[in-house]
């Protein structure tokens, strides 16, 4: 198999107004300047060029909505001709926004690990105390489909929700792709939380519920060497385990996916159906 990626995720902001445990995302407080951003756009435009094939940059975080100039980035990766998605946990995610950005971004995902209250609380899914309630995420995603965007819930099973159902969610939106992570845990940052990951069979049995909704269904052994992260420092990874292929502010894109050890299989499987 000879696979050459067009999706790149970008998480160009470690800031975020949720304080999840297990968020592999260092929390240290930084976020890309928009002038390097313009760099690293650049950068992959060259890369998705060579290619022949339309590109994809998926910004991701932390938190998106804390950029305060979100709306630029977004502009300047579609004047490259570059497509743009976007994940979010939802509780800054406005109307206005969704209005002004139809047609200039391909996708929203949304990050749901529960529709309980207490549960979310736990987690630390909540700004204080507050949570996106499962009213509010309902009328959320119905205007997101509404306006023409495609909508992606990413759903992530711990102990705290492996015993919970997100299907009174799913029933009333048209989600265009679910994808449904096994807890996964990184050395340094989130493995504090090893006591709340699932066994396989536990991650297993609890995904065996949304079978009906034909999910793309990740154990944390297929989300390893298959995810092309772009941290916001620069630095490239395929596999957040291991050290930076380098960095593209440094070099090219084109040079770094020269040496990146991509599992094909894993990558194909999570890039069907919906790109996202």
């Amino acid at each position: 198999m000879n696979i050459r990626p067009n999706v790149v995720n970008f998480h160009f902001v470690d800031f975020c107004n949720y304080r999840c445990c297990y968020c592999f995302v260092n929390k240290i407080n930084r976020m890309t300047s928009f002038l390097d951003i313009k760099l690293i756009v650049d950068n992959l435009a060259d890369y998705f060029k060579q290619l022949l094939a339309p590109g994809r940059i998926n910004l991701v975080g932390g938190e998106i909505f804390m950029c305060s100039y979100l709306q630029e980035i977004i502009d300047y990766i579609n004047s490259k001709g570059i497509d743009v998605s976007i994940v979010t946990n939802g509780l800054l995610l406005t109307n206005e926004f969704l209005l002004n950005n139809v047609n200039k971004i391909k996708c929203i995902g949304i990050s749901v690990d529960s529709l309980e209250y207490d549960t979310n609380i736990k987690i630390g899914r909540c700004c204080g105390k507050k949570v996106l309630t499962k009213d509010e995420l309902i009328n959320k995603c119905k205007i997101i489909k509404k306006l023409g965007y495609k909508l992606k819930i990413n759903h992530c099973i711990s102990k705290y929700n492996v015993n919970e159902d997100i299907t009174k969610l799913l029933e009333k939106v048209d989600v265009d792709r679910f994808k449904i992570f096994q807890m996964s845990i990184v050395e340094g940052i989130n493995d504090c939380c090893k006591n709340k990951q699932v066994t396989i069979n536990e991650f297993r049995d609890a995904s065996r519920k949304y079978l009906k909704y034909n999910p793309i269904i990740e154990e944390e052994s297929e989300m390893k060497s298959s995810y092309l992260m772009i941290d916001s420092s620069g630095d490239f990874y395929i596999d957040r385990s291991d050290a930076p292929i380098g960095n593209v502010l440094e070099e090219s894109f084109i040079s770094l996916m020269g040496r990146a050890k991509l599992d094909d299989a894993s990558f194909v499987k999570r890039y069907i159906q919906l790109q996202g």
